[in-house]
């Protein structure tokens, strides 16, 4: 499946590998009818998992509503990766028109990467310190990990969740100008293995002319 999130020039390209679906960021029903559709194609229509779906579409609402309200330019929502492995994962695009380095910083991939890193550590971004680095034809990528514990629900404070969230910060080519890819999974007892399914993502995109 090839994607091309909008508005941003010259353009991201992911070429994302297994069953996912474009979210249109528009009104609340909008996104709450998206959600219902994709919650019922993971887990299906078993009166078993009724709470399940409940569960997870709530979380999802939640967080495409933030997105949008944020500013994201596409989300893209997978639900299996290989046929019949259910694999939960949210791929969300900024393109932070505001966030632009410095005249003096330059247009070079390098440059850029490294003020961003600067930046991100004077504000004591969370798991900068430990950020890796990743490259692609005309960008320079920060990548950052971290874990996020919430509530599985609203109405149930005291079950939690935990959260993979990786965040992709690329440079955009000749420009002093970046590109956030935020995923994010409730995977996060295999780690090593998502990071590195999302790292072949990234490494495997491509920036192209519009």
């Amino acid at each position: 499946m090839t994607v091309a999130p909008a508005a941003i020039a010259p353009t991201l390209n992911f070429q994302l590998i297994g069953n996912w679906r474009r979210i249109v960021l528009g009104a609340d029903a909008q996104i709450s009818a998206s959600v219902r559709d994709y919650v019922a194609e993971l887990v299906g229509p078993a009166d078993a998992e009724a709470q399940i779906r409940s569960l997870m579409r709530a979380r999802f609402t939640t967080a495409l509503t933030t997105a949008r309200d944020a500013g994201a330019v596409t989300v893209f929502l997978a639900s299996e990766i290989t046929p019949g492995t259910p694999m939960p994962i949210m791929l969300t695009i900024f393109s932070p028109r505001e966030l632009r380095m410095t005249p003096a910083t330059g247009t070079s991939p390098q440059a850029v990467k490294q003020m961003l890193r600067l930046g991100l550590t004077q504000l004591e971004i969370e798991g900068v310190e430990d950020a890796a680095d990743l490259s692609i034809e005309g960008s320079e990528i920060l990548r950052i990990r971290r874990e996020h514990v919430e509530p599985l629900h609203p109405d149930a404070p005291a079950q939690s969740i935990t959260n993979l969230i990786v965040d992709y910060w690329y440079s955009v080519p000749d420009s002093k100008q970046v590109v956030l890819a935020n995923f994010s999974t409730p995977l996060a007892d295999i780690p090593e293995i998502m990071v590195s399914f999302f790292d072949a993502t990234v490494l495997a995109s491509t920036f192209a002319r519009a």
